[in-house]
């Protein structure tokens, strides 16, 4: 439906290498090497460097996803960094303890920073965290 109502908001910078249907501000500033898609919106100022592939997935105003992460079935909250070489991914049937209803999804919330070559698997985190370790099917408050 979106695409019949709004087919101008799925046109994508000529660089950029995407797959299926994304949506990416043009503020956002996506490397060449990135693969993006199916399934995915940038918002305003976003930054997304070399190698990095994202699918299923919403990165939310400010939100920078270092070189040659991995983002799939995830919400990037504002202004969140996610590290070189970091994964953050949603495992659909994985259940995280206390949420059963959004299990198989990463959130970040606003600010979160993942360091750099942490995995961050089925995680809800709450704003202005850092993560200095991998987590997993965790709520971090």
């Amino acid at each position: 439906h979106y695409a019949e109502e709004h087919p101008d908001r799925l046109v994508v910078p000529q660089d950029v290498n995407v797959v299926g249907r994304v949506v990416i501000d043009p503020a956002a500033r996506v490397d060449p090497s990135a693969k993006i898609g199916p399934n995915v919106t940038l918002g305003k100022n976003v930054r997304v460097g070399k190698g990095v592939r994202i699918s299923n997935s919403i990165l939310l105003d400010g939100a920078e996803a270092r070189d040659f992460c991995y983002i799939v079935n995830s919400i990037v909250g504002w202004r969140s960094i996610i590290g070189q070489w970091s994964r953050v991914e949603g495992v659909p049937g994985d259940v995280v303890p206390l949420a059963s209803d959004i299990s198989g999804y990463t959130i970040l919330g606003e600010d979160v920073s993942v360091d750099p070559e942490i995995i961050v698997r089925n995680a809800i985190v709450l704003p202005h965290k850092r993560l200095s370790r991998s987590v997993k099917r965790e709520i971090l408050l």
